[in-house]
């Protein structure tokens, strides 16, 4: 195997993401959320932790995940904060993706780059509004999360002899076509079952105990 003893290398980020919403239920249920300087205090909190890492000063693997996962996850809330002070203009987009870019050359490009990132990919999403681009299929959950394994099986299997051009095609062919089986049969129709319970739940009459 390419990396033995690491199955699916992508999923180890999917604790941290489900660690992320865990905190933004905290901060909702805490009712830290209607203060307004929470989301940018958490935003600065790990901006602090992720350059504390990158200088050596923090080496304690938990803390200094939390950062960086931490800093772009709130970078996004802090966008979605500022949303009506903030207006969504190309000019800005542009100014953004050069900010990114050239925060990719930095050692650690979160500092520089966590918000015109967030920013950019929320103003276009915002702001395109071509109909072919909004897709009703999604197969990009199932892309991330089958891409790995496969590409281990296809290496397995003695496709690497094809050369990383060929062996990234086939790699490409087979994910999407798993990832495409995984959205219709698993993934949409649990969605289908989600919005069907949610409005079941909406449309039950309230019960007074009076």
């Amino acid at each position: 195997m390419p990396y033995p003893g690491v199955w699916n290398g992508s999923l180890w980020t999917l604790w941290w993401e489900f660690l992320c919403y865990l905190a933004v239920l905290a901060l909702g249920l805490t009712r830290l959320l209607k203060f307004r300087a929470t989301i940018p205090a958490i935003f600065a909190g790990c901006l602090t932790g992720v350059i504390l890492a990158d200088t050596g000063a923090l080496t304690n693997f938990y803390l200094v995940n939390a950062s960086r996962f931490g800093l772009m996850f709130a970078a996004g809330a802090l966008i979605y904060q500022l949303r009506h002070w903030l207006p969504a203009r190309w000019s800005l987009v542009a100014v953004s993706a050069g900010l990114t870019v050239v925060a990719s050359v930095l050692p650690d490009y979160r500092v520089l780059a966590a918000l015109p990132l967030a920013y950019l990919l929320i103003a276009t999403g915002a702001m395109v509004k071509v109909r072919r681009l909004r897709l009703e299929n999604d197969i990009s959950y199932g892309t991330y999360i089958y891409a790995f394994p496969l590409q281990q099986v296809l290496a397995c299997a003695g496709l690497y002899v094809l050369g990383v051009p060929l062996f990234a095609v086939a790699a490409i062919v087979v994910t999407l076509a798993v990832a495409s089986l995984s959205w219709y049969l698993i993934e949409k129709p649990a969605m289908r079952l989600k919005r069907a319970r949610s409005t079941e739940v909406i449309q039950q009459p309230s019960h007074s105990f009076s």
